[in-house]
């Protein structure tokens, strides 16, 4: 197994996404700290865009940041950033209730575009209050 495979393997950081028995994407998280592990970032792919704007990313992320708050039950805040360019992150952020606490203005370049980097993020108190 190829050393990149092997960090996939019994990582309690990083999960596959199923749907009908077949992988359809990824998620992940990792800190931003290391060394003190408080500030911690998740991420989403999805493979393809058969999968796009079916709701898939949303569900997964809302097991995920289950999944993350009951696992650190430290953190005070889990957070992602995307760019302007990528609505449906934007969208599900959002969806998610999660704030958009900073915009990094035009420092992504993209075929020739400049776009902004985009933070969200949610607190565990708020997490807890959305899902009661």
């Amino acid at each position: 197994m190829a050393e990149k495979e092997l960090e996939w393997v019994d990582n309690p950081n990083r999960f596959v996404i199923m749907c009908d028995d077949e992988i359809i994407g990824t998620i992940s998280a990792y800190w931003v700290d290391p060394e003190l592990q408080k500030w911690l970032e998740f991420g989403l792919c999805i493979y393809t865009d058969k999968y796009w704007g079916r709701g898939v990313g949303a569900i997964a992320c809302s097991m995920w940041l289950d999944y993350l708050f009951e696992s650190h039950s430290e953190l005070r805040r889990i957070g992602f950033t995307t760019w302007s360019g990528n609505k449906r992150m934007i969208k599900l952020g959002e969806r998610l209730g999660m704030t958009c606490e900073a915009t990094v203005r035009q420092v992504r370049f993209f075929e020739g575009e400049w776009y902004d980097s985009i933070k969200y993020g949610v607190l565990a108190t708020e997490w807890q209050e959305s899902r009661n």
